[in-house]
């Protein structure tokens, strides 16, 4: 009996040092490769094409690229 629970626990000790090991290989990939930005605005509502078009060209020498994104919460129950 005393076996199997020290068995028990390594194998748990091990299984969380391996998935300790990938969300961090994960996480540095997603800070550092995936979402690379310098800064984000937000606009208190949504807008329009004519406003991204005004926002583009007031900003087009600050600039490099940018990508509109629009972005509501959502409650499932309603």
């Amino acid at each position: 009996m005393m076996l199997l629970g020290i068995g028990g626990c390594t194998g748990l000790l091990i299984t969380g040092f391996g998935l300790s090991d990938s969300i961090t290989g994960i996480a540095d990939d997603q800070y550092t490769k995936i979402l690379v930005y310098d800064e984000s605005v937000n606009f208190s509502h949504a807008m329009t094409g004519e406003d991204l078009t005004s926002f583009e060209e007031l900003y087009r020498d600050d600039i490099e690229s940018f990508m509109p994104v629009y972005q509501t919460s959502v409650d499932p129950l309603n």
